[in-house]
C-alpha cells in the first residue's frame, strides 16, 4: 500500500504572490515622500540681504514666514496677499499653532521696497505678533561666531 500523494505546498496556491510588488510600491512611497520638499515658498526667487551680524536662529517653536518678492509682493503659504489679508492670515495661524508659536520671519528681497517691508511689520503687529525676525545672510566668506 503507498502512502497517498499529498501535492506540494506550492501546487496549492492559485494566482500571483503580490507581496514582493507591494514591498516595492511601498518602499518608492516611503524614497519620494523623504524626497520631496513640502514648502511652496522655496519656488519664490528671493535674495536675501547680506549682513555680518546674521546669525542662525535654533528654536522648537513654530514659527511663520511671510515673504516679499523683488516685485513688492507678499507671499504666505504659497498665496499672493494683501496687506490686510496678512493680518487676518497671520491670526488664523497663531491661533491654530497655540503654545508652539514662535513668531514670524520676515524674508525680503534686496530689492523690495522699505515701504512695503514696514507695511507687513504693521500688519504682523496688527495681528498681536510682537516676536518679529527678519531673514539675512552672511556676506561670501564671512562666519557665524
Amino acid at each position: 500500500m503507498s502512502a497517498p500523494h499529498r501535492p506540494s505546498r506550492w501546487a496549492q496556491e492559485e494566482g500571483i504572490n503580490l507581496t514582493p510588488l507591494l514591498d516595492v510600491i511601498f518602499n518608492l512611497i516611503f524614497f519620494f515622500i523623504l524626497a520631496t520638499s513640502l514648502r511652496e515658498d522655496m519656488a519664490i526667487d528671493i535674495k536675501l540681504p547680506e549682513t555680518k551680524d546674521a546669525e542662525r536662529v535654533v528654536s522648537e517653536k513654530q514659527t511663520i514666514t511671510v515673504l516679499i518678492t523683488k516685485d513688492n509682493k507678499i507671499v504666505l503659504d504659497g498665496d499672493e496677499l494683501t496687506q490686510e489679508q496678512v493680518t487676518d492670515r497671520l491670526e488664523k495661524k497663531k491661533v491654530e499653532i497655540g503654545k508652539a508659536f514662535g513668531g514670524v520671519f520676515i524674508e525680503g528681497d534686496q530689492t523690495s521696497h522699505w515701504q512695503t517691508i514696514l507695511e507687513t511689520l504693521g500688519s504682523v503687529q496688527d495681528a498681536g505678533i510682537y516676536q518679529v525676525r527678519f531673514k539675512a545672510t552672511l556676506p561670501s566668506g564671512a562666519t557665524v561666531d
